[in-house]
Order: C-alpha cells, then sequence, then structure tokens
C-alpha cells in the first residue's frame, strides 16, 4: 500500500511540469514589451480607417 507521503509525491511530480507549463505560456508576453511598438503619427487615428488604407495600397 502507497503511504500518504508517497502518493504526494507522486501528485507533485506528476502535476508540477503541467503547472510549470501553463505557467510559462501565461508569462509569455508582458503588456510591457509592445511599449514604443506604435508610431507615433498612427495614435489617434481610427483603427478601421487606418485598416482599409493599409488593404486600399495592396490593391
Amino acid at each position: 500500500m502507497v503511504g500518504k507521503l508517497e502518493l504526494l509525491e507522486l501528485l507533485v511530480q506528476q502535476t508540477l511540469p503541467k503547472v510549470r507549463e501553463q505557467q510559462a505560456e501565461k508569462n509569455k508576453y508582458n503588456v510591457m514589451d509592445f511599449e514604443g511598438m506604435a508610431k507615433p503619427n498612427y495614435l489617434g487615428e481610427d483603427a478601421q480607417v487606418y485598416v482599409s488604407k493599409l488593404r486600399e495600397k495592396w490593391d
């Protein structure tokens, strides 16, 4: 029969890698990583207007 401590150890061994993987995915990006990525001339412009202008350039 498996003792309580052994059972707990098995649970931790099986669960910890999954928890670490989920935490790594959760912390993949920080909002501050994107600081300064928007060009200053686009700030304040309506997003739909900006996208429409880009699409016009594609044609």
